[in-house]
């Protein structure tokens, strides 16, 4: 009797796990996706203290309105401009990064997008070599 208790317990234990994979499956399904036509430049040979602005074209490839909530980027270096209205699914939206190297030689910067999709974090970089 103790035995079958115990059974039926882990049982119920794995049935309630398995569900609440299946139901979270389900969800990620459901969520925005960003996808970069690019999502790392390679700037070349750009001028000390002469901002330079990249710009970064994305999709939603999700099946829901994708919604950026901040960018993080690596430096006081970097700024980046980006959608503050949802993208809807299937459209596509622009990011502007705008790097001013405050040092000379070659640099490599990360800017993060934070958003409501699956795959967020999304890292996106630009790299290149400063006069």
């Amino acid at each position: 009797m103790v035995n079958n208790l115990i059974m039926y317990k882990k049982l119920f234990l794995s049935s309630c796990l398995l569900l609440s994979i299946l139901f979270c499956s389900a969800q990620q399904k459901k969520l925005p996706k960003i996808s970069f036509e690019r999502s790392y430049v390679q700037l070349d040979t750009i001028e000390y203290n002469v901002p330079v602005t990249v710009e970064f074209v994305f999709k939603n490839k999700g099946k829901s309105d994708l919604i950026i909530k901040n960018i993080i980027t690596s430096c006081g270096c970097a700024s980046a401009e980006y959608p503050k209205t949802p993208i809807k699914k299937r459209k596509t939206g622009i990011i502007k990064l705008t790097y001013n190297a405050g040092t000379k030689g070659s640099f490599y910067k990360t800017i993060l997008i934070e958003s409501n999709a699956a795959n967020s974090p999304t890292p996106i970089g630009i790299q290149g070599f400063v006069l």
